[in-house]
């Protein structure tokens, strides 16, 4: 079984990693080209123009991929809170 303090070592760390996750998923997020697609054609007006490219950009960031990205990034730092919740209801002091 897990002691306290082995919990409380671990949950700073925990969290940390788990701010920093969640940072990196945020700023993705912001990014708007990498969540906007993108497509133009082009029609001539005329026969005498020159036919213009199409563009294509595709979607690079879906916000599905970044929610499911955090969730398990902070798993590991919930997990650690849960179990120092238990830790800390489950503390009973012995009377005398």
């Amino acid at each position: 079984m897990t002691k306290l303090h082995q919990v409380l070592a671990l949950e700073k760390t925990r969290k940390n990693q788990a701010k920093v996750k969640g940072d990196e998923a945020y700023h993705r997020l912001q990014r708007h080209p990498l969540s906007q697609g993108l497509r133009e054609t082009y029609d001539p007006r005329t026969e005498d123009d020159v036919p213009i490219e199409p563009k294509y950009q595709k979607v690079q960031v879906r916000a599905a991929d970044l929610i499911d990205a955090y969730l398990a990034s902070q798993k590991p730092a919930w997990d650690i809170q849960a179990t120092k919740d238990a830790a800390n209801t489950g503390a009973r002091a012995s009377r005398e």
